[in-house]
């Protein structure tokens, strides 16, 4: 397939793909964020890709197949920059550059731009304002629904609406092992070994699909956590003490929680 068959938007994403490690990163909607589509732009560019062989759809996980890894791999290194002058001054030089990518380039000092006898030197204003050195969106910092472990927001198409508003009051932190970043809890949480849970522990086996639910209640003007069995093969344990079915109990800061092999500890934001 030649490269002119294919749209930018389906190019991207091809590369995309190519680089990503994890199953959460090859979702509709971490594709979409990647690479900066719009819903519109993004289903049109994965019909293309589907419609050339490119890609397949296994449960909401998009995969390259055998002829778009190749497709990819080729894009890749034509997107590559290379740089085959060394530049040493402001003028001068010369600079050769291959693929459809950028180069940006931002004076450190501006004020050394400007030298005795060429003129005043611009306001303070006019190089103490901060400049934007890319012409594309900026990055935006990652929310608490691109956790590695939270599924909610990666495999639906937005974050669900009741919880845009959501203050961040609560969270699991791994007892084992200490270095692992603790998971963030919302109201409605579901968590097991499921895809399609909000919380997904594909590592422990003793975990059940659809294992428990967590809930946040404004409780005397507090924030109050409960965790509800659902039914789990292996139960739900609060302090060695297994929760019963489908009846709600209270966690508090600092609460050993087992789910399976897996214990956490009740963190509570103040």
């Amino acid at each position: 397939m030649s490269k002119s068959v294919l749209s930018p938007d389906s190019e991207d994403i091809l590369v995309c793909l190519l680089k990503t490690e994890r199953q959460i990163e090859r979702t509709k909607h971490a594709l979409r964020e990647a690479c900066q589509l719009t819903d519109g732009s993004l289903d049109t560019a994965l019909r293309e890709l589907h419609v050339n062989g490119l890609i397949t759809n296994n449960d909401g996980e998009f995969l390259l197949t055998h002829t778009g890894k190749r497709a990819a791999r080729t894009l890749s290194t034509e997107f590559s920059t290379q740089i085959i002058n060394n530049v040493g001054h402001m003028e001068g030089g010369t600079v050769q550059m291959a693929g459809r990518h950028d180069a940006f380039a931002t004076p450190i000092d501006r004020k050394s731009m400007f030298t005795a006898g060429t003129g005043p030197l611009p306001a303070d204003d006019d190089y103490d304002t901060p400049h934007r050195t890319l012409s594309g969106p900026s990055a935006s910092i990652p929310s608490i629904y691109h956790h590695p472990l939270r599924l909610s927001g990666a495999l639906m198409e937005n974050p669900p609406a009741h919880r845009a508003s959501t203050v961040l009051r609560f969270m699991l932190a791994f007892e084992m092992p200490k270095d692992s970043l603790p998971i963030p809890l919302l109201h409605g949480d579901v968590l097991g070994r499921s895809r399609g849970a909000d919380i997904c522990l594909r590592h422990d086996d003793y975990v059940s699909t659809r294992h428990c639910r967590f809930d946040v209640r404004q409780e005397g003007g507090q924030a109050k956590l409960y965790v509800e069995d659902l039914g789990s093969r292996n139960g739900t344990f609060i302090d060695n003490v297994l929760l019963q079915e489908n009846k709600p109990k209270l966690l508090k800061h600092g609460t050993r929680l087992q789910i399976g092999n897996t214990v956490f500890v009740v963190v509570q934001i103040p």
